[in-house]
C-alpha cells in the first residue's frame, strides 16, 4: 500500500528537458543514459503551445 499519495519523488540526477522554441522548462525528465526519438510532445507555456520531437543520444563518454 502507498502511504506518499502526493507527486512522485524526483531523483536528483535527472535533468529536465526545455522547450526548443521558447525555453519553457517541460514537466519532463530525462536519465544521465537516456535514449529515444520519435517521441513528440506539446509545449505547456500558454504563450507557445509548439510540437516538437524529442530526440536523444547516448551522452556517455566511453570508459577508457
Amino acid at each position: 500500500m502507498l502511504k506518499n499519495k502526493g507527486a512522485a519523488k524526483i531523483e536528483k540526477n535527472l535533468i529536465k528537458l526545455e522547450c526548443p522554441f521558447c525555453g519553457y522548462k517541460m514537466p519532463v525528465f530525462k536519465g544521465e543514459d537516456a535514449k529515444c526519438k520519435d517521441i513528440w510532445i506539446k509545449c505547456k507555456n500558454p504563450k507557445c503551445k509548439q510540437i516538437f520531437e524529442i530526440k536523444i543520444e547516448s551522452q556517455r563518454l566511453p570508459q577508457v
